[in-house]
């Protein structure tokens, strides 16, 4: 029986915990001595029953300048001090403060970034950057910085063991079916573009560069810091902890830094972490339980698009997979996490490719007698429709069964490899002509099997 020995949810809220305000209560004016000259920075308000320890005149002593307005392009070539740490906005315009005064800024200490890892999809032509669960991120992250070649040559399995992630390479791959390769980073830097709502992570090298000018400017308590990228032509603007932008330059401008481009491209919004990804933290999976009670395979019916959105199967199980798991979670959550239930693994089976692939030559022969009117309509029929004609072939028929069948002994056997502690129940379900090759499978099966069957009579 395998328990998850951590709770990852318990974790990660502690690793993003906002560290402490800079007013400290102490009960002795010693203590706060200690603490002052422990940080050797004008930056700490201890309060010593309810009175603050520097006064204002201390504060004013070491106040910066103040900041006014000003337009973009300025805010890009001129450093500042800003005036507080609220966000900005991206049209906002800090001018030229030289000789003004600041109110006091305190210092906060510099914390690392906590990396969290993504993996890229491509949904409707769209590239789209999805987080791996925290389950997955810790081990994934385990292994960067564990091994001795940083990643490279280690494999980690994520997603209930379903994809494998190559990470020194950065690629994720299908275990039990063909997909094309993902792309996964290590991330810590997000933009996002005016009007859109989803946040795309940079390259890691692009992010380490970010890191360090952040940790610059916290260090040293000074903003409005400068990292140029690709060769110039875009610049980030540090200007507050919160209030981090991306600019793209006009590199036709006879100065070296150029002028913002206002009006056609719009500053992106920085973040740093996940943390600050309006509520991503909180929506981000704990990740799957790792013991299996039960194994579903599933079999598609005509054609290799499983519903009206134009999904494949394997679409359609991982929503298969998501609504049994949230079930499990609201209905058996006590069981679940003391290790007394297990999750339910759902496979695709898919045998389109293998009827009309080139061994068959079913799409050739299709092809010479289709006609060249209304051809979506006749692609579509001719993909979906004749799958089932095509089954009442003794010829045809055979092919599709044989192929159901390998591929259900062989992803059975491959599964128990990589799960050598399962000894659950397994299952198998079909939808449409996929419940009928089912059946014929079941009912053509040897009776001198060596089986210990007994039928499920409940409905």
């Amino acid at each position: 029986m395998c328990e998850q020995p951590v709770n990852w949810r318990y974790i990660y809220h502690n690793i993003h915990k906002t560290r402490g305000s800079t007013q400290v209560i102490v009960s002795h004016v010693f203590a706060a001595e200690i603490i002052a000259h422990t940080v050797r920075l004008p930056v700490l308000t201890a309060i010593i029953d309810g009175q603050p320890l520097v006064d204002a005149d201390y504060r004013r002593s070491h106040s910066g300048p103040a900041a006014g307005t000003a337009t973009t392009a300025r805010a890009i070539a001129h450093p500042f001090r800003p005036v507080s740490t609220q966000q900005q906005s991206p049209t906002a315009s800090p001018a030229d403060t030289t000789g003004a005064q600041q109110p006091y800024q305190p210092y906060q200490p510099y914390a690392p970034v906590v990396y969290h890892w993504f993996y890229q999809r491509v949904i409707e032509n769209k590239e789209v950057w999805r987080p791996f669960s925290l389950y997955d991120t810790y081990n994934l992250e385990q292994s960067v910085l564990t091994a001795p070649t940083y990643g490279y040559g280690v494999v980690i399995p994520t997603d209930g063991g379903r994809f494998d992630v190559s990470v020194g390479e950065r690629v994720r791959r299908p275990v039990y079916w063909q997909e094309s390769d993902t792309i996964c980073r290590r991330c810590s830097w997000f933009y996002r573009k005016e009007g859109h709502n989803r946040w795309v992570p940079y390259g890691e090298e692009v992010s380490e560069r970010l890191e360090a000018g952040y940790r610059q400017s916290v260090m040293t308590n000074t903003w409005n810091t400068r990292v140029e990228l690709d060769g110039g032509q875009e610049v980030v603007v540090m200007h507050t902890r919160e209030s981090i932008y991306h600019y793209q330059l006009d590199q036709s401008m006879p100065d070296g830094w150029g002028q913002a481009l206002e009006n056609p491209q719009r500053p992106r919004l920085v973040a740093r972490g996940v943390g600050a990804l309006d509520g991503m933290a909180d929506d981000i999976d704990e990740g799957e339980p790792v013991q299996v009670d039960h194994l579903v395979f599933l079999i598609h019916g005509i054609g290799e698009i499983c519903d009206f959105r134009f999904r494949s199967i394997v679409e359609v199980v991982d929503d298969f997979r998501c609504i049994s798991l949230s079930l499990m979670r609201t209905h058996f959550r006590s069981y679940m996490e003391s290790g007394q239930l297990g999750r339910i693994e759902l496979l695709p089976i898919s045998w389109h490719s293998a009827l009309h692939g080139d061994e068959t030559g079913i799409d050739d022969r299709l092809r010479q007698i289709t006609l060249d009117s209304i051809p979506k309509l006749r692609h579509f029929s001719n993909d979906t429709i004749l799958d089932a004609l095509f089954y009442t072939s003794p010829v045809y028929c055979q092919t599709i069964v044989d192929s159901v069948g390998q591929e259900l002994n062989r992803l059975f056997e491959l599964f128990c490899h990589r799960n050598p502690n399962f000894c659950g129940t397994v299952a198998l379900g079909g939808h449409s002509l996929g419940s009928l090759i089912v059946f014929d499978i079941l009912a053509h099966q040897s009776s001198d099997a060596d089986l210990n069957v007994t039928p499920n009579t409940d409905h």
